[in-house]
């Protein structure tokens, strides 16, 4: 097998070329230094360029999808562009690994529901939110007995969530009560993760959203409950998913 990647690397395969030392930076001139590899389930991890794409090429289809994205009713065409440079997206990913602004910042299009979705089933080969919400459904009553027979302090905290799930029907808010419960189980705090706020505290929330690394804000409107409210996703401190 050895022998086999070697070969594979002679001819120009992306995912093993990659580590080459000519392609290190003059700071990482060393075999085992940064190694790029393909994380668990990755079944995409650095994939080559389509057939007759070159860097340049993929750049301009780059900048041709943010003019695409500013008009209406074109999802068509900005799926279509996204499918076709993610593996300038992904090369882009992995050999400079940007930060979260400048990433948005150059790939705009990719931070929508519809492309989050797509471009996970590009680098998985799965699908990202029926696959965790079939499982979730499927393992809850388990997680529930397991959650419900810890003791002492963190038994009280659980209480509350698990309150909350017995009493309503619908399935997000059940979903969200079986996540906090599970982290509340594992001993984290789940306020440090799932922030929410009533609608009066808007400006609060956006004071916070700077200092965050990662985090999911809720916020109510005044008098709703557990109904159905705003959530922003924050990374980075920037404000990723609305």
């Amino acid at each position: 097998m050895g022998n086999y990647r070697t070969l594979l690397k002679f001819q120009g395969c992306p995912e093993l070329s990659v580590n080459a030392l000519k392609s290190k930076a003059s700071t990482s001139v060393f075999p085992a230094a940064k190694i790029k590899k393909p994380r668990r389930a990755e079944a995409n991890f650095y994939p080559s360029f389509p057939v007759g794409e070159t860097q340049e090429s993929m750049e301009k289809e780059r900048i041709e999808l943010l003019t695409a994205i500013k008009r209406r009713n074109n999802d068509k065409v900005i799926a279509e562009k996204m499918a076709h440079t993610f593996a300038y997206r992904r090369q882009e990913v992995v050999n400079e690994e940007p930060g979260i602004e400048d990433f948005k910042d150059r790939w705009p299009a990719l931070f929508q529901q519809k492309e989050i979705n797509a471009e996970f089933l590009r680098l998985m080969a799965l699908p990202l939110e029926q696959t965790f919400f079939a499982q979730l459904d499927r393992l809850s009553s388990q997680l529930i007995k397991v959650i419900k027979a810890k003791g002492g302090a963190t038994r009280a905290k659980i209480a509350g969530i698990m309150r909350i799930y017995d009493e309503v029907e619908d399935i997000g808010i059940r979903r969200e009560c079986v996540l906090k419960g599970l982290i509340t189980f594992l001993g984290e705090d789940p306020e440090d993760l799932i922030k929410e706020y009533s609608g009066s505290c808007g400006d609060d929330a956006q004071m916070d959203l700077k200092q965050l690394t990662l985090a999911m804000f809720v916020i109510r409107k005044k008098g709703e409950g557990l109904e159905e409210s705003p959530e922003d996703i924050v990374i980075e401190g920037v404000e990723v998913f609305a």
